[in-house]
């Protein structure tokens, strides 16, 4: 598994904290063919698979969704996964966060208007979107998580001199997914005390 899942294990083990790994796709530049060449359908039970039974080649089961994308209502790749993943949550009971950054508004419809639930929804890298977007989204009962701060010296190497994330292969390579699904869950933890 390319998600960092042993790192995650062992976090865990080495802390005690409570760690979620998370199911779902990132950007379409780091997808595999197959991920475009799949169905909808195919996609989700992908993902009811490894929340349910465990994800392929590591001894884990995720516990949350993560979606990345541009703007599904214009793109068919993009809305096909956010779809998926609306359709395994709906099935599974899970939330499902997102990599938003500037399109928190318009990934909160396409998904509401796929039939998630707003109070399952974490939309994550808010920091981008304006205070009438996101005061709309969370009047409907959605969450906004803020990791932005910095972030440009991390993905732009004209800033830092630095690879992308640190890392080679950025994407599901990265580990850096690891930090947003956390707060989420631990976001989604919090409100049931």
């Amino acid at each position: 598994c390319r998600r960092g899942v042993p790192m995650m294990q062992r976090v865990s083990r080495d802390t005690g904290l409570h760690v979620v790994a998370s199911t779902g796709f990132y950007l379409d530049f780091t997808w595999p063919q197959w991920v475009r060449d799949h169905s909808e359908k195919q996609l989700a039970e992908l993902m009811i698979r490894e929340l349910r039974e465990g994800m392929t080649g590591v001894d884990a089961k995720a516990g949350i969704i993560k979606i990345a994308g541009g703007d599904p209502y214009d793109s068919a790749d993009y809305a096909k996964t956010f779809r998926a993943a609306v359709s395994a949550a709906n099935k599974t009971g899970v939330a499902i966060t997102t990599h938003s950054c500037h399109l928190s508004r318009k990934h909160f419809e396409f998904l509401v208007d796929a039939g998630a639930d707003p109070s399952r929804l974490y939309l994550g890298h808010a920091d981008f979107d304006s205070l009438d977007d996101l005061t709309s989204i969370t009047k409907r009962g959605a969450h906004m998580i803020f990791t932005c701060w910095g972030i440009e010296q991390m993905v732009n190497p004209d800033l830092s001199n630095l690879p992308p994330f640190l890392a080679e292969d950025p994407g599901l390579n990265s580990g850096f997914m690891m930090a947003q699904t956390t707060a989420a869950a631990l976001v989604s933890e919090n409100k049931t005390l």
